[in-house]
């Protein structure tokens, strides 16, 4: 029986460990396949563990995804270097932010899908927070170089600078194939390779 309420944090180093293993797999499944095609059969089983095992903790598919975009949101916070402007050029400073950026996709499987297309999707806003973390940090770096910017005029550039480098991910992604409910899904987390000159760096 689903449970009603939403994620529930285990106490256990035992249960720690199975929730651990469920996330893993939802982030692998989310990373190589249509979110909408992915379902807590297709988890349950890539994770190793039974249906009910995973609604003991999760009630549906959207509360895992809000687990790893919450962990996400966390450890984005600390990814991104402090603007330099007397000490680095602002192409020198954007060549790092960038490379740490797909650092983290890579590292993070499933943070590429939910950064760029997840939160365009009806009811998943939740992925939102993601772009809404990056959307600051880049702000940021555009009034420590660009003081004169009004605020109306970074959230401009910093939004359209973020849909850049979201259309480069997404054509750097391998294609889908989803398999059959049950089964795991047959591979690790796929890094895309995308050459540092194309974002000048």
């Amino acid at each position: 029986m689903k449970p009603s309420s939403e994620y529930h944090e285990p106490r256990q180093a035992r249960s720690r460990a199975r929730v651990e293993r469920i996330l893993a797999a939802a982030a692998q499944l989310f990373a190589q396949h249509p979110y909408d095609s992915v379902t807590t059969n297709h988890i349950a089983g890539a994770a190793g563990v039974p249906i009910g095992s995973l609604y003991q903790y999760f009630p549906h598919k959207e509360a895992l995804l809000a687990a790893l975009v919450g962990r996400y949101v966390t450890a984005l916070e600390q990814v991104f270097p402090q603007p330099q402007p007397q000490t680095l050029s602002l192409e020198s400073f954007i060549g790092q932010m960038l490379e740490r950026l797909l650092a983290f996709e890579n590292e993070h499987a499933g943070f590429g899908v939910m950064f760029t297309t997840l939160d365009a999707l009806p009811g998943l806003s939740v992925t939102g927070q993601i772009h809404a973390v990056i959307q600051v940090q880049v702000e940021a770096v555009l009034h420590a170089y660009y003081p004169a910017l009004t605020e109306a005029q970074r959230s401009l550039c910093a939004s359209a600078s973020i849909g850049i480098v979201k259309g480069l991910i997404i054509l750097a992604r391998p294609p889908y194939a989803l398999p059959p409910p049950g089964h795991a899904s047959g591979g690790a987390h796929r890094p895309h390779r995308l050459h540092p000159r194309l974002f000048g760096a």
